[in-house]
């Protein structure tokens, strides 16, 4: 319930807390966000069990599964070709966009335009998300944050 501005003091004075001041900060939240930005460990509990708990970017590493966007001039051409690919775990087709689901998908952005353009299909765009804490809670826990309450 607090404003930005105090929120992230708020942040900062942990973060100071725990680096500068070698304090460790037991901390629980419901925001994702800040366990996500503040936190060198997570435990999930669920129903007062801690189910796992890891740093976050292990955990949501272990989801497996970047997601790319991309809009190209040839989606349906473009889409049959993708999904042949190897690295590509699914593919859903949304509008006028096609969404890839890869691992690491950081390293496969420019191979993908360079697939493109070598099927001569132009990319107007493409985009990154990696997976979140909430995906992971929910793979864990088989709900989301709002469904618990």
């Amino acid at each position: 319930g607090l404003d930005p501005q105090t929120r992230e003091s708020i942040w900062e004075y942990i973060k100071e807390l725990n680096q500068h001041q070698d304090v460790s900060v037991l901390m629980t939240t419901h925001y994702m966000e800040e366990a996500d930005r503040l936190c060198d460990e997570i435990s999930i509990i669920n129903q007062g069990q801690i189910i796992t708990s890891d740093s976050p970017r292990n955990l949501k590493r272990e989801l497996k599964a970047d997601t790319i966007t991309m809009q190209v001039d040839k989606l349906e051409e473009f889409t049959q070709l993708v999904e042949k690919l190897d690295f590509v775990k699914e593919t859903y087709v949304m509008d006028s966009e096609i969404k890839l689901l890869v691992e690491r998908g950081e390293n496969l952005v420019a191979e993908l335009v360079n697939f493109a353009n070598k099927h001569e299909i132009f990319v107007y765009s493409i985009e990154l998300e990696h997976p979140n804490l909430e995906d992971v809670f929910l793979k864990y826990t088989g709900r989301t944050i709002q469904e618990e309450g």
